[in-house]
């Protein structure tokens, strides 16, 4: 199992490799979200966004 982070109105965090941006994206494909093995590691990443994104993602289970 697998986690992703995701926000209001299914959308889930992404990376951004734009030149421009602040490297995070928000997408309604869940298999192009970014996915973490551990569940502390997705906390950890959603504790980190929580200013860009105006507040706390949630943190769910995928299998991808």
């Amino acid at each position: 199992m697998r986690y992703a982070l995701a926000v209001e109105n299914d959308l889930y965090l992404a990376a951004c490799y734009e030149a421009t941006g602040s490297g995070i994206m928000l997408t309604t494909v869940m298999e192009d979200a970014c996915s973490y093995v551990t569940i502390e590691k997705a906390i950890n990443v959603a504790i980190q966004v929580r200013h860009s994104l105006g507040h706390v993602p949630s943190v769910i289970e995928v299998e991808n």
